[in-house]
């Protein structure tokens, strides 16, 4: 199914409101890619699923982002769970999910959502689909929890060290970049470490922009190609065929 795609854009936020006065143009430049959405809480869900209904290269992406879970009781995770489980069939992975110790200082919301990433991990693990994963100030912690996950694990935009790179691509996780790579060295860094077989574009978007101040799209994952191109000393259309192959392991059926 992914014949008429030339690129991957294997996490986004398009549900954002910054994309409501022209959602249409920008699904519209990056008609040529396939995107996955990724959903944070009950609300961006459920938008995800309706834009997945709307665009044919948008894929939908559900989760439970650590830094909303404070704000949920458990009430609403546990219904939140069974929604996801009764739409599997709409749902391509299971995103955006994991820990954000940046944002999250308290220890007792940190355990919180510590509990809530592991019972993400093992829906994703019963409804046998890739997670896409969140990592911000506890990559340590991240790759512990998922060090025994049976699916594919994407960590995206991994801010982790090199040794920490060195132990994702060990045990076979893919590590996706945003245009952000661009105005991080720790990004260009990770891109020569990581082998081409282990690496996928992101956009992130609205955020993770070439500049920091710009609204990020989609369709940018082309210049992200092309960096990991110049980086790598490959040609580009080595790189562009290497990754759709990657997503094509990670979604045999093309994402859908």
């Amino acid at each position: 199914m992914t014949n008429d795609y030339s690129y991957v854009d294997v996490h986004c936020h398009l549900d954002d409101k910054s994309f409501d006065g022209d959602r249409d143009k920008v699904v519209e430049r990056a008609r040529n890619v396939i995107i996955l959405c990724a959903g944070q809480e009950p609300e961006s869900n459920r938008k995800v699923l309706a834009l997945a209904s709307t665009y044919s290269n948008l894929r939908a992406c559900l989760g439970l982002h650590p830094e909303f879970v404070p704000d949920l009781t458990d009430e609403q995770i546990e219904a939140e769970i069974n929604f996801i489980r009764k739409v599997t069939d709409k749902v391509v992975a299971i995103s955006e999910i994991g820990l954000d110790y940046y944002w999250i200082r308290d220890e007792s919301q940190r355990r919180r959502t510590r509990e809530v990433f592991r019972t993400m991990l093992d829906l994703a693990e019963k409804l046998k689909l890739p997670v896409i994963v969140h990592s911000r100030g506890a990559t340590g912690e991240v790759l512990k929890e998922v060090s025994q996950f049976k699916y594919p694990v994407i960590l995206h935009s991994f801010p982790g060290s090199l040794e920490e790179i060195e132990i994702a691509i060990s045990r076979g996780h893919y590590l996706s970049v945003a245009p952000s790579i661009y105005r991080s060295k720790q990004k260009q860094d990770l891109v020569k470490a990581v082998p081409l077989e282990r690496l996928l574009t992101e956009s992130d978007a609205p955020v993770l922009g070439i500049k920091k101040d710009e609204r990020n799209e989609p369709s940018n994952v082309t210049k992200v190609v092309a960096k990991i191109a110049e980086l790598k000393g490959i040609e580009e259309i080595y790189v562009r065929e290497a990754l759709m192959n990657n997503f094509k392991r990670m979604f045999p059926d093309g994402g859908t």
